[in-house]
């Protein structure tokens, strides 16, 4: 390795929406989690720099009943708002710009207890309905007047698999493709 590349990889931290790569919508993804079940805060990605920071406190009874993050390189764009409008019949639609939106339920590789889901259907149903009461009340703040918050789709793997695809592709599309980064850098400095 020679020093131009010593120094970049020391200055250079992994960026958790774009320097980690999603891995494969249809065997295993990546997730970089923000909120663990016990917290009481709701933490978010700083888009820009890549550092959690504080989204608001959970004031309230309103505590995630499970992981909760983003699959890093997936993008809401014109792709996925296109998926969205197809399925649903409401047009026009657009992506809101961040990491894939939509709700994936994902198993961690080698899981104990729920290592054998394979899709949406093989969950149990009280952890459905749990996550289904979470994301539709977890924006509610008593006294502040009602947010409105809707399921507008409960989709299986198959659906799921082609929304990463798509939102994956979304991500290229807006910011590139990684692997044309280093050449991208190395002609910046002059290497390339």
């Amino acid at each position: 390795m020679n020093a131009p590349h010593e120094l970049l990889s020391r200055l250079l931290t992994a960026h958790p929406w774009h320097g980690i790569a999603p891995g494969d919508p249809a065997s295993s993804i990546t997730v970089y989690v923000e909120i663990v079940p016990t917290d009481t805060v709701k933490y978010e990605l700083d888009k820009e720099s890549g550092h959690l920071r504080v989204d608001r406190p959970q004031l309230y009874s309103s505590q995630p009943p499970s992981l909760y993050g983003f699959v890093p390189q997936t993008y809401c764009g014109d792709l996925v708002a296109a998926r969205s409008a197809e399925r649903s019949g409401v047009a026009p639609l657009r992506g809101d710009g961040d990491p894939m939106d939509d709700k994936v339920v994902a198993v961690l590789e080698n899981d104990l207890g729920y290592g054998t889901i394979r899709d949406l259907a093989d969950a149990p149903k009280g952890l459905i309905d749990r996550l289904r009461h979470y994301f539709l009340s977890y924006k509610q703040i008593p006294g502040a007047g009602p947010r409105k918050v809707e399921i507008s789709e409960v989709y299986g793997r198959d659906e799921a698999v082609e929304v990463l695809r798509r939102s994956i592709e979304d991500y290229r599309k807006t910011f590139g493709a990684p692997e044309e980064r280093l050449r991208r850098l190395q002609a910046l400095l002059g290497e390339g």
